[in-house]
């Protein structure tokens, strides 16, 4: 052991207290003749994250994020974990060794971490819990814990058993909201996460096991049916898709996917000329994933009500019976559900949608389907409460929502699972004594992405001007808004909602790429401790290629958004001088509108994605580094 490891466990207080509660609390029993005292290890068979619900929301919601986190980094390092699907009353012991044994309820969508008899895999499950239930030194907001207790007997649980989510979502020219979905993956720690248009192409089993498809594009007439059968003609995606599915893909979506994955649509219930069973059949119009009829789209309401009819579905886990808010943009009415349905959720106190299906899943192959018919993904609070005027409250589900379809549409099946294999407390305490604190090994940092960081900052100085020039096209349509008595020209109101729109997404990728030189700088950070591994060089140097690519992307659209945003100012201020082309000036301003979120769209198949991939990048090796160091 080197005198640096010596002298930096013989400086961490908290690691000291950690090893003298251990031992205090280790039971002493006498040997028959001898009177020779053995000190007992008592064994661990498992860690348990509880699934806990909070009086305090915005602590809840926080909690509740950073154990995702923490469940999809293990996941992604291949660590098995098993996902409750009944309730657990067990003997479990504090992590910290402080509190005596004790008997805890543990609710359904609790998680369990098993052993796995290796070394180093085991070593790297206690790193990684030392980083999220006592310190970092890689992440923010240390002061938020995620509870983790110490199973102290076997058991047998029923669970599903959790895959790595790798999700693609869909984006073409019909779909709007590309941040929504992808904002609470991030959030939530799904982090590996890619856009696509051409399902032939890129949808592979191997490399996805989930397909998100958002919402509609309301600037198209929503007569989509001609549209979609033209672009599935032209390209054969529909038939990818239900390929994807059927061989064990997940299919989410909400609104407008919903009525994708109808089987037809009211009043043409046999439109797409089959019955779902037949998951062979070509697909022309509609994908038919689901066994489901819809009506005519519904009225706009923020704020609905759901009442939850399966509590026992894992989409349901954490949940509360009775869900106020969400946002239902024009979504589908479910009239009809075959036999291989279930309905999760349905609307409550609406008038007209009051008992209709608004959550609902099926299988379909091999594969699982989920479907909202509102936007839960719309109501989440880091969304709603920067785009909608009455917002979402911290309570609303949407993040638990998302988080457990993601989980559940690529879980392997339900079954029984024995929590066998243990681990000595001794081995767990050793391990967390030699990683609770290395924050005093990161003093040095070389300068590795020096040309991307900047390229990001100017990028983050074109976001900030663009932000501004959005905010005067705000200003003048309020004005116009405002000065007029002709309602026709108070429908200018709907490029303010649509400039507001512009603005949070701006604000949204400024965000990202702030977190992706912070991400970098302690990339940065690590390089001196980890620069003679040739894996790690290598990586480096995949990342900046990556980096370098999706930054020069992004900066290709960022000035097509100022031409755009010119145009728009021209228009307005032309009509406030002359007060003329007003049937014009209406039209023009509704496509150069449209071609901006355009361009914000393909916007964030870049740098966001690059966020993504620098903190994976990140996490990964620093769990790797931490585990090196146990002797």
């Amino acid at each position: 052991m080197s005198l640096v490891l010596v002298g930096r466990r013989l400086n961490k207080k908290a690691a000291c207290f950690l090893v003298v509660s251990c031992f205090l609390t280790l039971s002493v029993n006498q040997c028959i003749g001898t009177h020779q005292q053995i000190i007992e290890d008592p064994l661990c068979y498992s860690f348990i994250v509880p699934l806990l619900r909070f009086d305090n929301a915005s602590l809840g919601n926080q909690i509740y994020c950073k154990t995702r986190h923490m469940i999809n980094d293990f996941l992604r390092e291949q660590i098995p974990v098993y996902w409750m699907s009944t309730d657990l009353t067990a003997s479990v012991r504090d992590i910290t060794f402080v509190e005596d044994e004790k008997e805890i309820f543990f609710e359904k969508g609790s998680f369990i971490i098993q052993f796995t008899g290796i070394d180093s895999i085991d070593e790297k499950i206690i790193v990684i819990i030392c980083d999220y239930n006592q310190s970092s030194e890689i992440e923010k907001n240390i002061d938020v814990k995620v509870p983790v207790y110490l199973l102290t007997a076997q058991s047998n649980i029923r669970a599903y058993a959790l895959s790595e989510v790798k999700i693609a979502q869909y984006i073409d020219f019909l779909t709007c909201g590309e941040s929504w979905y992808s904002l609470v993956a991030y959030k939530c720690g799904f982090l590996d996460y890619e856009f696509f248009n051409n399902a032939r192409k890129k949808l592979d089993n191997s490399a996805y096991n989930l397909l998100v498809w958002p919402g509609y594009d309301t600037y198209y007439p929503y007569s989509f049916a001609v549209l979609e059968t033209i672009i599935d003609l032209s390209s054969g995606r529909n038939t990818a898709i239900r390929k994807f599915v059927r061989n064990g893909g997940g299919f989410i979506g909400s609104c407008y996917a919903a009525n994708m994955a109808a089987r037809g649509i009211k009043p043409f219930p046999k439109y797409s000329a089959r019955k779902v069973q037949n998951t062979n059949s070509i697909s022309i119009g509609l994908l038919s994933l689901s066994d489901i009829l819809c009506g005519p789209g519904n009225h706009i309401t923020n704020g609905l009500e759901q009442q939850i009819s399966d509590t026992n579905h894992p989409i349901a886990y954490g949940l509360e019976s009775h869900l106020i808010g969400g946002f239902l943009l024009g979504g589908p009415e479910i009239v009809e559900v075959g036999d291989d349905v279930t309905v999760i959720a349905t609307f409550k106190n609406d008038t007209k949608l009051d008992g209709t299906p608004s959550i609902v899943s099926n299988p379909f192959g091999d594969g699982q389907v989920v479907l909202f018919t509102p936007h839960p993904e719309v109501s989440d609070p880091d969304i709603a409460l920067n785009l909608w005027s009455k917002g979402a409250d911290e309570s609303y589900s949407a993040k638990k929502l998302i988080a457990n379809a993601f989980y559940y549409s690529t879980a392997q099946d339900e079954k029984e699972q024995e929590i066998s294999e243990s681990r000595p407390f001794s081995f767990i305490s050793d391990v967390w004594n030699e990683t609770l604190d290395l924050s005093g090994l990161l003093n040095e940092q070389e300068e590795v992405f020096g040309e991307i960081k900047n390229s990001i900052y100017e990028s983050i100085e074109s976001i900030a001007s663009l932000t501004a020039r959005a905010y005067s096209i705000i200003d003048l349509t309020q004005q116009i808004a405002d000065e007029s008595t002709d309602p026709d020209e108070v429908r200018e109101s709907l490029y303010l909602a649509g400039s507001k729109y512009l603005v949070y997404c701006f604000d949204l990728l400024k965000e990202y790429l702030e977190n992706t030189t912070m991400i970098l700088q302690k990339i940065e950070k690590i390089y001196p401790l980890l620069k003679d591994d040739s894996n790690f060089i290598g990586s480096i140097e995949n990342l900046k290629n990556d980096l370098s690519s999706k930054s020069n992307e992004l900066e290709k659209l960022l000035p097509k958004c100022f031409v755009k945003i010119q145009k728009i100012e021209d228009i307005l201020k032309n009509y406030q001088e002359h007060k003329a082309f007003k049937n014009s000036r209406e039209k023009l301003l509704k496509k150069t509108s449209h071609d901006i979120e355009i361009q914000t769209k393909f916007a964030f198949q870049y740098m966001p994605m690059g966020l993504f991939e620098s903190l994976k990048f990140l996490r990964h090796y620093w769990y790797d580094y931490e585990t090196s160091l146990i002797i």
